[in-house]
């Protein structure tokens, strides 16, 4: 989250919403509620995988997908582990990955 001394310096550093709530469940009257929340900077988040691990990701006899076996096969060892990234960063909640193959 940016600091607060940050944020006062630009208004544009806040994000704006209203809420329209009714003053009680059968009344028909309504107040706005503006609401001014800092934005927040995005958490960067690393992942090491054991060899195994990797292994076990870019083999052509794991697929993850039944019934993709011979697509599976048919892909390149890098395509594989990006597709498992891919998953690990949608059930994340992600916006973007990167990933990058070191050596031991």
């Amino acid at each position: 989250m940016m600091s607060p001394q940050r944020c006062g310096e630009n208004p544009e550093n806040y994000d704006h919403f209203t809420i329209k709530v009714k003053k009680s469940l059968n009344s028909k009257r309504t107040s706005t509620v503006h609401v001014a929340t800092r934005k927040s900077k995005a958490a960067k988040q690393n992942i090491k995988l054991s060899k195994e691990a990797f292994e076990s990701m870019t083999s052509s006899a794991n697929c993850p997908i039944p019934g993709l076996q011979k697509v599976w096969g048919n892909l390149t060892r890098n395509q594989r582990l990006q597709y498992h990234c891919e998953q690990i960063a949608k059930a994340l909640g992600a916006i973007g990955f990167t990933f990058e193959v070191l050596d031991d």
